[in-house]
């Protein structure tokens, strides 16, 4: 008798949100994004010491600089959601934090990188909320549903800085870091599928 419930129990639990598109879209851009979080905010520091563009103590202030602006998006971003659209604030904020690290990426001066740092912790700020609330519009009431999407983030925060941090031991950091670039670029294109296919739903 125990088996029999043990069985019925696991054939009653509502696993009908892997057949929702929207549910593996929120997935695919919480994976993403916390892969880029966590891997910018692991792998800066060292980043800008061992391309010595900045000094030991302005690299510092970046990681200060970047958490800073990210609470302060994060407090803006309190404010206007409900007054804009959380998919059309995904949009806007997967297309900054991609142009923004790039920017980052590419330069080779103290200027560019504070802005495009403090652009990347602007941007960055509410991307996690907007897509946790989006994938949970799809698997509502369902707690597996949710706990499969937080779950897939936390994989994205481990896999990818353990990928960094191996690609720059045997390439250098600058490919390390371009892993980051591929994770960000990934997530502004799950954004832009989850964003038309939305749309095109309607």
């Amino acid at each position: 008798i125990p088996d029999n419930h043990v069985t019925k129990s696991v054939k009653s639990i509502d696993r009908s949100f892997l057949k929702n598109r929207s549910f593996w879209l929120a997935s695919g851009i919480l994976f993403f994004y916390v892969s880029a979080e966590y891997s910018i905010t692991g792998w800066l520091v060292t980043y800008f010491q061992d391309i010595g563009v900045l000094s030991d103590n302005l690299s510092q202030m970046m990681s200060s600089l970047l958490w800073g602006v990210m609470f302060i998006g994060r407090m803006a971003g309190a404010i206007i959601i409900g007054k804009v659209s959380r998919k059309r604030l995904l949009l806007v904020d997967g297309i900054g934090l991609t142009v923004f690290f790039l920017l980052v990426f590419f330069s080779r001066s103290e200027l560019p990188i504070i802005i495009g740092i403090a652009g990347v912790g602007l941007f960055m700020a509410t991307i996690y909320t907007s897509a946790m609330a989006l994938g949970t519009e799809s698997v509502r009431g369902n707690d597996l549903g949710v706990s499969a999407m937080t779950l897939t983030g936390v994989a994205g925060g481990i896999i990818t800085p353990a990928a960094v941090g191996f690609v720059a031991e045997h390439a250098g950091i600058q490919m390390g870091m371009g892993v980051v670039v591929g994770a960000t670029v990934m997530l502004l294109i799950m954004i832009l599928v989850s964003t038309v296919t939305s749309n095109a739903d309607k």
